[in-house]
């Protein structure tokens, strides 16, 4: 197979896209390194600084996009907007106690489970047509949640732990539910 150079530009969306994903997942690694060596913060005043700077950066990136039309634009947004707002802030409340109250790799891979549901419930909600792998994936990913849970719980009696990962995937698919509306 012969890939043209053109393939490599800025122009591709696909190409552009699949450079974004690296780029965020490289990005987001680091959350839990950063947010385990942060000592002199306790987890409410992180949540408020990071949603803080979140909504600036939006905010920020309004500006540039619509220049005099920023509110114009914030009051279109409506309900949907509004509920996706929230359910991404809730999203962000409950990563960060999951974070601090379990290990990183529990939270992450409790978060890595997301596209697999989000698929299981489009197929469920929407109706939409899964291909034979993704149906092999979801399974494969759900059974190592259930076995991470599991061994979590006869190990060391903590279920709780996990609550604050599945409510961080359960406010990411509702937000994303609110997105395509």
């Amino acid at each position: 197979m012969i890939i043209k150079k053109s393939y490599y530009s800025f122009k591709n969306k696909h190409f552009l896209s699949i450079l974004l994903m690296i780029v965020g997942s490289i990005a987001i690694s680091f959350n839990g390194l950063v947010l385990r060596n942060i000592d002199l913060a306790d987890d409410w005043t992180i949540i408020f600084y990071r949603a803080f700077s979140f909504s600036f950066s939006i905010f920020l990136v309004l500006i540039f996009k619509y220049r005099n039309d920023v509110l114009k634009k914030i009051i279109e947004i409506r309900i949907y907007g509004l509920l996706g707002g929230i359910v991404l802030s809730l999203s962000n409340i409950c990563f960060i106690l999951s974070m601090t109250s379990t290990t990183v790799a529990n939270t992450v891979f409790t978060i890595s489970l997301i596209p697999f549901l989000t698929a299981f419930f489009s197929f469920l909600i929407l109706k939409e047509k899964l291909a034979k792998i993704t149906i092999f994936t979801m399974l494969l990913a759900f059974g190592g949640g259930i076995s991470n849970v599991l061994w979590c719980f006869v190990n060391r009696g903590i279920v709780g732990e996990h609550t604050c990962s599945f409510c961080c995937y359960l406010f990411l698919n509702l937000y994303h539910n609110f997105e395509d509306e």
